[in-house]
């Protein structure tokens, strides 16, 4: 089965046009028979009224707060996301890391709290330009995921790792397949390492209709994060029609 994550970040702008673009892609999933498990990540004050009138699409946050207990302006708590129904949790986006400051260990507290909750974390990781052309991108992936799995237990639990190389996200450049490949294997190495087996890896950065077959057939990923090409419909629906 193939994970196929709908990231909608601040789009679109009102529940009309959310509406419209859930009711299209729940028509598009009962007509493809691919063995796709579809989850949909809206602006988060969306997730109740959607969830409701979309029971068969599977709900997931683009954040959530790193606390239970704290009192804090603005955040949302894990156990307020599964009472919403969110079954998934998107942890450690690159936007969240550059715009918000969110180290590590803040993305190591969000990753516990998810799993505390049942939630399965959608957990990024990606290296930026500057370290690709370096030649880092092996020990920042590194780094990222150790710092981030720091001190959890992660056997018999579900996770997704997201490989979203940053220097990828919105210029249409995807790594070389072979390259691709040697990511996954690394990436499942590592979670191997830490107890996993239920890992998921999946690719994000500019994924497209042109793509997608070679990310997910050619370079063995388990599923995508899709970005803005998931709120652009003509665009997923040649995405979901070429998996």
């Amino acid at each position: 089965m193939k994970q196929i994550i709908a990231n909608w970040k601040n789009y679109p702008k009102s529940f009309k046009e959310v509406f419209g673009l859930a009711e299209k892609i729940e028509r598009k999933l009962k007509e493809i028979n691919n063995d796709i498990n579809f989850v949909l990540c809206p602006p988060g004050v969306f997730i109740r009224d959607l969830a409701k009138e979309f029971p068969k699409i599977n709900f997931g946050s683009q954040n959530l707060f790193w606390e239970e207990k704290k009192i804090c302006t603005g955040e949302i708590s894990g156990k307020m996301l599964k009472d919403l129904g969110c079954k998934f949790a998107i942890v450690g986006h690159s936007e969240r890391r550059n715009f918000f400051k969110e180290s590590d260990e803040i993305i190591n507290k969000k990753i516990k709290i998810c799993l505390s909750n049942k939630i399965i974390p959608i957990f990024c990781v990606g290296e930026t330009f500057e370290e690709n052309k370096n030649q880092q991108t092996f020990s920042v992936l590194k780094k990222q995921i150790e710092s981030g799995l720091k001190n959890i237990n992660l056997k018999n639990k579900e996770i997704f790792i997201a490989y979203e190389p940053i220097w990828s996200i919105g210029t249409g450049k995807v790594a070389q397949i072979e390259v691709l490949k040697n990511i996954r294997d690394y990436l499942k190495d590592i979670a191997n390492l830490k107890g996993f087996n239920k890992v998921k890896i999946i690719y994000g950065g500019s994924v497209d209709a042109k793509n997608v077959a070679q990310i997910l057939n050619q370079a063995g990923f388990d599923g995508l994060l899709i970005g803005k090409n998931s709120f652009n419909f003509k665009e997923l629906e040649k995405i979901l029609n070429n998996i």
